[in-house]
């Protein structure tokens, strides 16, 4: 994968296609460490992501969101998914060019350490 530009244009079908594959890793990671609790790849691969795409990030994000919707069903949880992840991307973003690997390493440490308390606003 190379580095997009944040353009307003159109997706092109290698995008798209790039984009699925990585909503599909985030489903797919999570079912696969479902039995470690808290683990997950989902923030890796949502700031990888932010860093190659930036703002159109996003569609993964959704997408994953909307796959762990259907295949766990609705609930008040559905309400801190839909504001968490995005906020992570959105939180990223001005910090994309950043080669920084502290930095990424912080900001997903502190994501963790914030999704709980996050998690906690809907219940």
């Amino acid at each position: 994968m190379t580095s997009r530009s944040t353009s307003a244009g159109k997706l092109t079908a290698r995008e798209i296609a790039e984009l699925a594959l990585i909503c599909a890793l985030m489903v797919a990671g999570k079912e696969a460490l479902r039995v470690i609790p808290n683990v997950h790849p989902i923030t890796l691969l949502i700031l990888l992501c932010v860093r190659i795409y930036g703002v159109r990030a996003l569609y993964p994000t959704f997408g994953f969101i909307f796959l762990e919707i259907g295949l766990y069903g609705a609930g008040i949880w559905n309400i801190m998914y839909l504001y968490t992840w995005p906020l992570l991307v959105l939180v990223a973003l001005p910090f994309r060019k950043s080669d920084s690997r502290v930095f990424w390493a912080a900001l997903a440490g502190i994501h963790g350490f914030l999704f709980g308390a996050l998690c906690a606003i809907p219940y």
